[in-house]
This record gives C-alpha cells, sequence and structure tokens, in this order.
C-alpha cells in the first residue's frame, strides 16, 4: 500500500510504501538520471541528467527522527534545496509507524 501525502506550502511529495518500509520525498518532478546512497541502507538521494537533486527515498527501520532532521538539512544545505531544510521528521509520521 502506497500513502501520498503533498505538502504545498513546500513543494513536496511525500510518498510511504509500507510494503517496502520506505518513504519518498519528491523534490521536483522528473525521471531519477543516478541514485546516490547517502547514508548507508537508510537515505538514497535520486537525480536527473541535470544532476539536480530531485528526491530522497528514506527506508525503515528510520533514524531517529532527530538524526533523520539533521541528515535531511546537510542534504538540502549541499544541494540547495531550501524546502527540503525545513521539513520536520514530524512531517513523516508515516515513517515512524511503518511495521
Amino acid at each position: 500500500m502506497t500513502v501520498t501525502t503533498e505538502l504545498l506550502e513546500q513543494k513536496l511529495a511525500i510518498s510511504y510504501d509500507t510494503e517496502a518500509r520506505a518513504a519518498y520525498i519528491r523534490l521536483k518532478d522528473g525521471r531519477a538520471a543516478r541514485t546516490v546512497e547517502e547514508v548507508a541502507n537508510r537515505i538514497n538521494l535520486d537525480f536527473n541528467a541535470r544532476g539536480e537533486l530531485i528526491g530522497v527515498e528514506i527506508f525503515q527501520p528510520a533514524l531517529s527522527p532527530a538524526k533523520l532532521g539533521v541528515i535531511l538539512k546537510k542534504i538540502a544545505k549541499k544541494h540547495s534545496v531550501p524546502p527540503l531544510a525545513h521539513l520536520h521528521p514530524s512531517a513523516l509520521p508515516h515513517l515512524y509507524s511503518i511495521a
């Protein structure tokens, strides 16, 4: 089952895949040309053909909300994606409730 939440004020879309036990934060529309593992077995970054960050995949069991928040801010700064810096892990409630 997949649950999708649109955060229109931040122009982000968050999808939850309960079977994969993962959340996906879509930052931009487009196709991933390259995926980079950011945090071993926890976070993958998707980039389009122009090298722009278009999505962040977070796998369960997730990092603690506090640690995830710090990592998302670092990713946002490194890849110039301000909305991601303001995404608080509390906006990802399904990630922490995926059994």
